[in-house]
């Protein structure tokens, strides 16, 4: 007897259609997560691009300032050169000879920063109340800003990537009251730190860049914050732990009133002679006041005043400043 061929139609059971299910979700869920993922990518990048270029800019002014108003000066009494050799030279809590091989006092030449201040917050780092003055207890670093820049909005031209036009919500770019003027943002704003190595070799200096997004004289950087917020200084039983060697600063604190987060910068401001910065890889809070600063790399020295800086997006060490232009032997 010849038995018929089975003629059923192959399929597939529904256990083949569920792993078939669960690997395609898969799938999806992978792709799905990359374009957020993307997204925070392009905006660093985009953040990273912009920061560069406002260094670039800061690094030509600053070079220009230092060859006509300090190493060429116009005249013996310029504005620019008396001011800025006496912020290096002295301060409230102490002189730094000026034939002495020790380093000289850093300043900050930071316009916009000084514009945003009220009284002394104008002149020293760190937001000081109007009647305190530094001592030699408590030193800090002192703010400056160069005679040509009389105004604020001298000082935004200045020290602003001014080619952000910003954009209204249906796509077009907005314009101020004059007609056809477009507005733009100068969210990218710079400052340069600077100090001599030697403080009796007067044409020579160390130069930093740090570009931040979005300056106090903005109105803060956050809703509802002032400029006088924008800058904080922790030491003493504010800061029991900040040992050289290590990468991790200990801030008695209270939870979550620190105006920073990872990926952002601490400036190590001891005794007003160093500025050392550096990057917080993580942020860790335990108990109801301790927060731990993991950084990017170990301290340089022990810190005994840690400054923190709102809004500062990155930081550049520049060729040193000499009387010729840029030093051979500057990284």
């Amino acid at each position: 007897m010849m038995r018929t061929p089975n003629c059923r139609r192959p399929g597939l059971s529904l256990t083949e259609v569920l792993v078939a299910l669960f690997v395609m979700a898969l799938g999806i869920i992978s792709l799905m997560t990359l374009f957020p993922l993307g997204a925070v990518q392009m905006g660093q990048a985009l953040r990273d691009d912009r920061s560069g270029q406002t260094a670039s800019q800061a690094d030509g002014v600053v070079r220009l300032w230092w060859q006509t108003e300090v190493v060429e000066p116009p005249t013996p009494t310029s504005p620019f050169k008396d001011p800025f050799f006496a912020a290096f030279d002295t301060n409230t809590f102490g002189t730094v000879p000026i034939d002495s091989p020790a380093p000289s006092y850093p300043i900050f030449v930071d316009p916009i920063g000084y514009y945003a201040k009220n009284l002394n917050q104008k002149i020293w780092v760190g937001n000081f109340p109007s009647a305190f003055t530094p001592t030699a207890a408590d030193p800090r670093i002192r703010r400056f800003n160069t005679q040509k820049l009389i105004t604020p909005t001298l000082a935004i031209r200045a020290c602003s990537m001014m080619d952000d036009i910003t954009f209204d919500e249906t796509g077009k770019p907005d314009l101020l009251s004059v007609p056809g003027t477009v507005v733009r943002e100068g969210a990218y704003n710079w400052c340069a730190v600077i100090q001599r190595p030697n403080n009796s070799n007067r044409y020579v200096a160390d130069l930093k860049i740090l570009v931040f997004h979005t300056k106090g004289l903005y109105g803060g950087h956050r809703v509802g914050a002032s400029a006088a917020d924008d800058e904080v200084v922790y030491s003493g039983a504010l800061l029991p732990s900040a040992v050289a060697g290590s990468t991790q600063v200990v801030l008695s604190v209270p939870i979550g009133s620190l105006p920073i987060r990872s990926g952002s910068w601490v400036m190590d401001g001891s005794n007003g002679t160093v500025t050392n910065f550096y990057r917080i890889q993580s942020i860790s809070e335990t108990g109801a006041s301790t927060t731990v600063l993991e950084l990017d790399t170990p301290l340089k020295s022990t810190v005994t005043q840690l400054y923190i800086i709102r809004g500062l997006a990155d930081v550049f060490d520049r060729p040193q400043l000499t009387a010729s232009g840029y030093s051979r032997q500057a990284p």
